[in-house]
């Protein structure tokens, strides 16, 4: 059994045992990341379906977190370093999911940046206020609802208005893609939090 089906399937011993066992074995840390988040994608899809309850999408994140846990210290970061740079994150208005937003939080902070994450459900002014509070020229969207690309559209638009317009736009999330990024005016869209990483690595290099 896959990490994937594990955590699909809501077994905590099971989906714990398995991280531990593949670090030991010099499995990627990355590549765990991103078996826990298809896991979970999973049990929301089938939340969404009404094959789940939502005390099993709870328990799923639960146990996310604590495989993340057990992952962070064999992900290399040194933390006297000097950062790479701010990166200002959050999911859009309208949408309070943040699990794939938490997990990209967690890849960027431990590639050596500085992230603000907003939280969830948050109005475009207030993506603003992080931009420039932080002087950030890195900003991550995240979304799994499709009735929030019109707000991730508005947040973006009002960061162009802005006198921020030199700031790069990234966005993610299970309803995304390349044509859903263009249409909301993103500079780029990504997959998975490596995917974000290498973005803000190229953009603040």
């Amino acid at each position: 059994m896959s990490i994937a089906e594990s955590i699909a399937r809501i077994e905590e011993e099971t989906t714990l045992r398995l991280v531990r066992d593949l670090l030991k074995k010099g499995r990627d840390p990355y590549s765990i990341i991103e078996e826990l988040r298809k896991g979970v994608e999973e049990v929301g899809k089938q939340f969404s379906c009404s094959n789940l309850f939502l005390t099993d999408l709870i328990m799923a994140g639960e146990i996310f977190k604590q495989a993340i846990e057990i992952v962070k210290p064999r992900i290399t970061g040194d933390s006297t370093t000097k950062s790479l740079g701010t990166v200002v994150i959050g999911t859009v208005k309208g949408d309070v999911h943040d699990i794939g937003k938490n997990i990209v939080v967690m890849s960027l902070e431990t590639a050596g940046f500085d992230v603000l994450d907003l939280g969830v459900d948050i109005p475009a002014e207030r993506f603003l206020d992080g931009i420039i509070s932080k002087e950030a020229k890195v900003v991550g969207m995240s979304v799994l609802m499709t009735t929030s690309f019109d707000p991730m559209k508005n947040t973006i638009e009002l960061i162009r208005r802005s006198k921020v317009a030199q700031v790069k736009v990234m966005v993610g999330g299970g309803p995304t893609n390349e044509t859903v990024a263009r249409s909301v005016g993103a500079d780029a869209y990504g997959s998975t939090a490596i995917d974000a990483v290498r973005m803000a690595k190229e953009w603040l290099s």
